[in-house]
């Protein structure tokens, strides 16, 4: 009991410190409405850290072909499990790293968004090392030894650890300029294994988000969103007027039912316009379409970016593009939008071209 006060008390500590010390700087502000734009989800240093793992030779290869491309906005994904090995101990040069991918993308004139991917349906007892995005060290303060999403409202020590993390790398980013918005967590689904209905309720999630978005502004005047998949939003969320009060912008995964069946138009569709009578800007967060045939993923992908244009969202964010080395995989593989290997882009990259009116 003595061990589990002090340890909060010190979490506590630094919170407040973090708060006290730092003041809002820079506010990005959204692009308008009209500008429909395709980005791409940038994966670059990953939950596996190797400082050799994104060189600057390979972001200057990959943001010139954006540039190039038109592209305004990338994500990249700091993952709390390589950023905090153990509770209050951070890697400060994984987060180095991530502020030098941002820095090099700001020298091409792109903006990041930051995506703290916290995905509950790859953090269980079967992931030992916490690799995707929870520490392993989270399941030491769980109820059932498990390191998932669901452990952020079930212990105290673990919520705290994770908004004071948020605190630090946000805290470690405040020169970097270019840093479009915050996306907290990524595809929330109540009534998953992961995040029980007898635990997490719709209103006690957007307690977290809250919690975790006041944090954040106190830090850093940027927006603050979930990152949410469609069929999650839809079941649970749509209809809770705090969703669109908390989000300073919608964030949607969608990839169509060929993909994920509940994936549908109609969600969609319905979603954004929920969105809108509440005055928010769309994001289409992830979306692409998993195969080796190059021929089928540009029908696909042309699909869905008429169908997002139709919607009048803002920005669409291809999944995924390859920005390190020694990832695997070969030429042209399932949902890569590049080479794994050498960063050529595949077909369906010039539908992200000439969307973004490449001629």
């Amino acid at each position: 009991m003595n061990k589990v006060v002090i340890t909060l008390a010190i979490i506590a500590v630094i919170s407040v410190t973090a708060i006290i010390v730092y003041k809002p700087d820079i506010t990005v502000i959204l692009p308008p409405i009209e500008n429909f734009n395709v980005g791409v989800n940038y994966a670059t240093i990953s939950w596996h850290y190797d400082k050799n793992q994104a060189p600057d030779w390979v972001l200057d290869r990959d943001f010139e072909i954006f540039k190039e491309s038109k592209i305004k906005i990338i994500t990249i994904c700091p993952h709390w499990a390589s950023i905090e090995s153990s509770l209050g101990v951070y890697d400060e040069q994984v987060i180095s790293d991530y502020k030098r991918v941002i820095d090099r993308a700001k020298s091409f004139d792109i903006h990041v968004i930051i995506d703290f991917h916290i995905t509950a349906h790859l953090t269980t007892t079967s992931d030992p090392d916490g690799s995707y995005s929870v520490p392993s060290w989270v399941k030491d303060y769980s109820p059932d030894g498990w390191h998932n999403e669901e452990t952020l409202f079930r212990s105290t020590i673990a919520r705290q650890a994770w908004i004071t993390m948020l605190n630090h790398v946000i805290t470690s980013f405040s020169s970097c300029t270019n840093i479009h918005s915050i996306q907290i967590l990524n595809e929330p689904y109540i009534g998953s294994w992961a995040l029980r209905s007898q635990y997490v309720t719709s209103d006690s999630f957007l307690d977290l988000a809250q919690e975790a978005k006041t944090a954040i502004k106190s830090i850093r005047n940027v927006p603050v969103t979930v990152r949410y998949a469609i069929d999650g939003l839809y079941t649970s969320w749509m209809d809770n007027e705090r969703t669109y009060q908390i989000c300073d912008y919608m964030s949607i995964n969608w990839y169509g039912t060929e993909m994920y069946s509940a994936h549908t138009p109609e969600k969609l569709t319905e979603v954004v316009a929920k969105a809108k009578q509440h005055g928010k800007v769309v994001f289409i967060s992830e979306c692409g379409y998993k195969s080796n045939d190059d021929t089928l993923q540009v029908q696909k992908f042309r699909v869905a970016l008429d169908f997002f244009k139709s919607l009048n969202v803002s920005y669409a964010l291809g999944w995924i593009w390859y920005g390190t080395l020694g990832s695997g995989g070969q030429l042209g593989e399932g949902w890569a939008l590049n080479s794994y290997i050498d960063g050529t882009p595949r077909s369906a990259f010039d539908i992200i071209k000439e969307y973004n009116g490449v001629t």
